[in-house]
């Protein structure tokens, strides 16, 4: 009879262990050769842009070719003085 009174309790799950958390800080990649390219990238495209060299450029061409052929279409063009 004893047995009878005593209510049997109700087992606790046992609780599972945790997984130790190991956060380690990552290396960062410095930027600078991005930054780097790009910077020379502007400059390049700027001291193109404001340098002379293109209006000079067709001259040279253009001599060029009327050295290696005197009838192209080229060198025939404002040659009627």
């Amino acid at each position: 009879m004893i047995a009878a009174r005593v209510q049997a309790k109700p087992i606790a799950a046992a609780k599972p262990a945790r997984a130790a958390v190991v956060v380690r800080a990552q290396k960062t990649e410095a930027k600078k050769p991005q930054v780097a390219a790009a910077v020379m990238a502007v400059l390049a495209s700027a001291v193109i842009a404001l340098t002379p060299a293109a209006a000079n450029a067709e001259a040279s061409v253009k001599q060029v070719v009327c050295a290696s052929n005197p009838t192209a279409k080229v060198c025939l063009k404002d040659s009627a003085k």
